[in-house]
């Protein structure tokens, strides 16, 4: 992430959230107060991006990993998140050939 940010040649601003991260704290608020804004442009986290008191400005790409853990709560809340967006799903799962 060091190679990411306003001053290097991508201009890509990136914020990191995580788990404990609650509105109540002041990293929280920092992090939700930015994406909301749009000052941060790239989020990398765990499943507390799907949090509801997480605010979204103009999402265009959501991409996730290891889908096969996410329980049922979770999938609602990403189909409510990814409404017309580009969105990839990567998971370790393997397929088997013959449903290719």
């Amino acid at each position: 992430m060091s190679r990411m940010g306003p001053d290097t040649p991508f201009k890509v601003n990136v914020g990191f959230f995580r788990g404990g991260m609650s509105i109540n704290t002041k990293a929280g608020k920092d992090i939700r107060a930015k994406i909301g804004s749009g000052d941060i442009q790239l989020v990398v986290g765990t499943h507390a991006l799907l949090s509801k008191s997480v605010p979204y400005n103009n999402l265009g790409l959501l991409v996730i990993d290891e889908v096969q853990r996410f329980g049922v709560k979770q999938k609602k809340r990403l189909k409510l998140i990814s409404s017309g967006l580009h969105v990839v799903t990567l998971s370790a799962t393997p397929i088997p050939p013959r449903t290719l």
